[in-house]
């Protein structure tokens, strides 16, 4: 049987009890789904997204990803792909600055200690 990951990509902001509240502009969540049909997919994505602590803005984007097509990908889809397939869910969130910068900088936070295993059933 061809393992599918649902893939489920949010436009998402922080919550007042966030610890990124007001320290990071738009960010993208993309959020793996393995072992549950599409519906209850995005029912447990957009839940994980609440318990981190986190609102919907608005859906992107959703792809069904093959388990033998994943190999296609870059590498950080792939280690997506095992942590969803190993915990049933796994999510990489991508922020940008919360403000505009005039020097093009990049800012990187580790999002880990923040984030946890989602242990819903949805």
């Amino acid at each position: 049987m061809n393992l599918i990951a649902h893939v489920f990509v949010f436009i998402v902001s922080p919550t007042p009890g966030s610890t990124y509240f007001e320290k990071v502009g738009k960010t993208i969540a993309d959020v793996w789904v393995c072992h549950l049909p599409k519906i209850e997919a995005e029912a447990k994505a957009r839940a994980y997204i609440l318990e981190q602590s986190w609102i919907i803005q608005s859906d992107s984007d959703q792809v069904d990803i093959l388990e033998s097509e994943i190999h296609r990908y870059r590498l950080d889809a792939q280690a997506s792909f095992r942590q969803a397939k190993e915990h049933g869910i796994s999510a990489v969130f991508v922020s940008s600055p919360l403000a505009d910068r005039e020097d093009n900088t990049v800012e990187i936070h580790h999002m880990a200690p923040g984030l946890h295993r989602s242990d819903n059933t949805h």
